[in-house]
């Protein structure tokens, strides 16, 4: 009875100290006859105290073991003979690798000189402290003994690496969290004390499945959420929410998916779970596009023009996609921007009091979709359409699309598309426009140093800000940098003509022609001018000239506004039917000079005839110019049958155009 209670006490005094320094333990160290004597070993510092703070354990380049006699023997200290002869034979045993002290072992006595500790202490590089090891001898071998591990090298870093990832999961921070554990596991396939840590799995288990699991179910409820918005607006922007949510859930996916590879712990059935929500979210998403986009689409590969919002929604895009601020190195076709709108105030007035705008916007969404994937405004089958409907457009809008379709693939056939474009084109914005993207395609092709193009637009901007001498002195250097450049020479000649010195700006127009005799913002400029200063004359001669080097409409109904100042009415009417309305049967304003030239011949059938003609291609115009028409018309046509008995009339009075 006695001695099971001294070994119970011998059992309470190892688990007490298992629980204040780590694990200690015990070990024969010799043997007379049928008596053992045993040494208990504990944890220490080399001074032989226990109560060890990890920080300064760390510190030490040795392990060490205090020997105490097993408080259950009847002597409690040591003999000289005991550490000399026993003690020194004590190692240490890990993974069949023994570890031999490194200096003789150290006693400690007590007050009365007998020695009742020794130190022993084993080199520290020669063992994985994370894993257990004995105490051996000749006779015997201990019980495993294990370490805490708050002595383990790396315990702090990865402590308070777990302490981030579990904070980071609590403020919802998923990917962060995941990407912090996961670093955890990846760095513990070359640090095997990791494994070793209370938290490893849940580090490497618990948590980042708990990450992966509420980022992808915290996405999918939100996805659900902006699928019902969608479904309620039918918009392009509430579809690029639901898109925005789907990137973000394959971004995740991205991240996690190494870890799903694992094949262990209820991974596989999680990466089906995720791959579910994202096969869901992908199938809603998709149709949710297919629809809205066949939608939008449908109005471009079925419409025509003769459908105003066809009409409307063609010529819009026509002019956001043709234009351009200044010149530019051509390197593709870019998104096209809404804020250009603000530049076509009526254009989208109409769009917003028609309720289109939203329509419009979902559109355009689309179409930039194409050019950011496919480098491309318009697929084969609008294309095709559109081509199709080639002779009711109003302006060239089959060329327009058909060359910003090539411009990223092929720049030349870019430039083709826009040169037969300008032939037919009426309207001068688009022209001017037009214009820069050739002049663009010019320096782009002639590989014009940027520095220079820079250069170019800085002068641009300031002619804009009626900054006329900073803007001189610009452009005066530009010419000497890049003479073959025709912008220069014709911004110089604004400029010139700005300070009325007049035969200096003809000289330098004169310069951006000889340069490029397609260059239309020289010819634009003149015809303005000339029409302004009523010179008559001066704007049929140079009307024949331009059509001479490039024969578009614009020139030939700037010739046929001279010819009717002059009084030659029919080579006016000439000129308009087979040269104007030949090439564009569809503008506005050559109808109304055609009336005013038959009306100045009496002709009030053919006059009134054209006016009208007026109001079959824009029956929804709301201008009063056609009633002003109208109103003279039938008021020549009562003084001519007035005084037809009486004399020989005059030519009658138009309104001005």
């Amino acid at each position: 009875m006695k001695n099971l209670f001294i070994r119970l006490l011998f059992i309470s005094f190892l688990a007490s100290g298992l629980a204040a320094f780590g694990q200690p333990t015990s070990l024969i160290y010799k043997k007379k006859g049928k008596t053992t004597h045993r040494v208990v070993l504990s944890l220490t510092n080399d001074s032989g105290r226990k109560n060890l703070n990890p920080a300064d354990f760390k510190k030490s380049k040795n392990l060490y073991f205090t020997a105490t006699p097993d408080p259950t023997a009847k002597r409690q200290y040591f003999k000289e003979n005991d550490i000399t002869s026993y003690f020194t034979q004590i190692s240490l045993e890990q993974d069949d690798n023994q570890v031999k002290q490194n200096s003789q072992p150290k006693q400690l006595t007590d007050e009365k000189g007998k020695v009742t500790s020794v130190v022993l202490s084993f080199p520290m590089e020669n063992i994985k402290l994370y894993k257990a090891f004995y105490f051996v001898n000749k006779i015997d071998k201990s019980e495993p003994v294990t370490l805490r591990e708050s002595f383990f090298p790396s315990f702090d870093k990865y402590k308070n690496i777990f302490g981030e990832a579990q904070e980071l999961l609590s403020n919802k921070e998923y990917i962060n969290a995941f990407g912090v554990l996961y670093q955890i596991e990846k760095e513990a396939q070359k640090n095997p004390e990791i494994k070793a840590y209370s938290f490893y799995s849940k580090a490497t288990i618990d948590l980042p499945k708990q990450a992966i699991k509420n980022y992808t179910d915290t996405l999918y409820k939100v996805f659900l959420q902006k699928q019902d918005v969608f479904l309620k607006e039918k918009s392009k922007p509430s579809l690029d929410s639901c898109n925005a949510v789907l990137q973000a859930f394959n971004k995740g996916f991205t991240i996690f998916k190494p870890y799903l590879q694992i094949q262990k712990d209820g991974i596989p059935q999680l990466k089906a779970r995720v791959l579910k929500i994202r096969d869901m979210m992908d199938s809603k998403y998709n149709t949710d596009k297919h629809t809205l986009k066949q939608s939008s689409m449908a109005l471009l590969e079925t419409g025509n023009y003769s459908n105003y919002k066809f009409y409307l929604f063609i010529d819009v895009l026509s002019r956001m996609l043709t234009h351009i601020d200044s010149l530019k190195i051509i390197d593709g076709i870019t998104p096209l921007d809404l804020n250009v709108l603000n530049k076509f105030p009526e254009k989208t007035e109409e769009l917003v009091n028609t309720g289109w705008f939203n329509d419009f916007k979902n559109l355009t969404g689309f179409l930039n979709d194409n050019i950011r994937d496919q480098k491309i405004i318009f697929n084969p089958a609008i294309l095709s359409h559109l081509k199709q409907l080639n002779s009711t457009e109003r302006q060239p809008y089959f060329e327009i699309f058909n060359a910003f379709n090539s411009l990223y693939s092929n720049p030349q056939v870019f430039y083709s598309n826009i040169n037969r474009a300008i032939i037919k084109c009426t309207d001068s914005t688009l022209l001017r426009n037009m214009d820069t993207w050739l002049v663009s395609y010019k320096i782009s092709h002639e590989k014009i140093d940027k520095k220079y193009v820079t250069e170019i637009n800085r002068g641009i901007r300031q002619i804009n800000n009626d900054q006329w001498a900073k803007a001189e002195n610009t452009f005066n250097i530009i010419k000497r940098q890049i003479s073959t450049i025709p912008a220069p020479w014709f911004y110089s000649a604004e400029i010139k003509f700005h300070q009325n010195e007049v035969f200096s700006a003809e000289a330098q127009f004169s310069k951006a022609l000889e340069l490029y005799p397609h260059y239309l913002s020289p010819r634009l400029f003149i015809f303005k001018s000339l029409l302004s200063e009523k010179r008559y004359s001066d704007l049929l001669t140079n009307a024949d000239t331009a059509i001479f080097s490039f024969n578009i409409w614009y020139f030939h109904y700037n010739k046929a506004i001279a010819l009717l100042h002059l009084k030659r009415y029919k080579d006016c009417i000439n000129e308009l039917l087979t040269q104007c309305i030949s090439r564009n049967s569809w503008d506005l304003k050559q109808y109304y000079l055609l009336g005013d030239a038959y009306l100045h011949l009496w002709n009030f059938e053919k006059a009134k005839e054209a006016y009208m003609k007026t109001r079959e291609i824009d029956p929804y115009s709301n201008s009063k110019y056609f009633n002003g028409k109208m109103k003279n018309l039938f008021k020549q046509q009562r003084l001519h049958i007035k005084k037809k008995s009486e004399t020989i009339p005059a030519s009658p009075k138009t309104e001005p155009n």
